[in-house]
């Protein structure tokens, strides 16, 4: 499986240049006061750029090589699972590592507007917790369908499509929660058990996580075992 990895990460070597300047855009919300979304972003591009992999493969119709090569279709899923998943979590490290650099350097220094965010530890496993699960069911509709269909068409049903709809789900729910006030206070009665449980609460979106990671895995197992080249 290492030997799978190492050829789908030289298959992206064209596109390392467009990551590096992607990696750029959560150094740029260290500007911001909110530096908790930083973790975010960081994890979610760390692993949207593996993805990058399946049109590095269509590009130069690679899937026929590796159908030469001495390997099975179950390594080749299992490799490209195992980049997303070590991807994220690479970009988890990165972001808080990121969000307490960022801190300490901007603490009460002015640029733009006066910096005054400190990071708390709760807050920081809480952020980390909702971006796996985030991450998680990103994957779960992705990977399976890159797998079964391509870069080409699997990007518009596997990756926007998912994409605009959870960001549609938050949109509207947003909307609920200013002119509900059964939905704000849900929410906020939410939010105070969530912060003041942060170990259970912590473990219930880990759980969630694992339950979409496994489903993505067998998924796409499935899918690409039957796809004809």
């Amino acid at each position: 499986m290492l030997n799978m990895m190492r050829l789908d990460l030289l298959g992206t070597k064209s596109f390392w240049v467009r990551i590096a300047l992607t990696m750029l855009v959560p150094f740029a919300l260290l500007l911001s006061d909110q530096l908790y979304f930083v973790i975010f972003i960081m994890a979610y591009f760390m692993m949207d750029a593996v993805y990058l992999i399946f049109q590095a493969e269509e590009k130069g119709d690679l899937n026929l090589l590796y159908m030469t090569l001495p390997l099975t279709r179950r390594i080749i899923v299992a490799s490209r699972f195992v980049l997303a998943v070590a991807a994220m979590f690479l970009g988890l490290i990165l972001g808080i590592l990121l969000m307490y650099i960022g801190s300490a350097l901007l603490y009460g220094r002015t640029i733009i507007f006066q910096h005054s965010f400190v990071p708390s530890f709760d807050m920081v496993v809480l952020t980390a917790c909702v971006t796996i699960v985030y991450c998680a069911i990103v994957n779960l509709f992705t990977m399976p369908t890159l797998l079964k269909m391509g870069f080409a068409r699997g990007k518009v049903i596997g990756f926007y499509g998912p994409a605009l709809a959870m960001y549609g789900v938050i949109v509207i729910y947003v909307i609920a929660i200013l002119n509900s006030d059964a939905v704000f206070d849900f929410t906020m009665s939410t939010s105070a058990w969530i912060t003041g449980n942060i170990a259970l609460s912590s473990s219930i979106l880990l759980s969630i996580a694992a339950l979409f990671f496994a489903a993505s895995y067998l998924l796409s197992q499935r899918v690409f075992e039957r796809r004809d080249f």
